[in-house]
């Protein structure tokens, strides 16, 4: 996969489940349009970076202590972009980060498994 596609797909599953969590829980009334806004700008930032290091640390580490220490990073960075921007405290921006993560991670293995068959 590209870094172009994995950034289209990050944005296209992480976006909503924030905004969806949100919603759903009442975290940010009225301020859904922000919630989106804040969830693709942690996005675009972490993800650029994650896949960088990725690549980088391939040629020394192996795959599942790489990708949790990965996640890990970009989780805690996400969980800060929504405290900050949404002022969401921080069990709620770190429940809202972990989901959004955890689902779009799974989707990358998927895709990843089915760009190799």
């Amino acid at each position: 996969m590209t870094w172009s596609s994995t950034l289209a797909w990050t944005l296209a599953v992480e976006v909503p489940i924030v905004v969806a969590l949100a919603a759903s829980r009442r975290w940010a009334p009225g301020r859904l349009g922000l919630v989106a806004l804040a969830a693709f700008g942690a996005s675009l930032m972490t993800q650029p970076i994650a896949w960088l290091a990725d690549r980088e640390l391939s040629l020394r580490v192996a795959p599942a202590p790489r990708w949790i220490g990965l996640e890990t990073a970009v989780t805690a960075v996400e969980a800060v972009v929504y405290v900050v921007a949404l002022r969401l405290g921080a069990g709620r921006a770190l429940a809202a980060s972990v989901v959004s993560n955890a689902a779009s991670f799974g989707v990358g293995l998927v895709l990843q498994s089915l760009a190799r068959s």
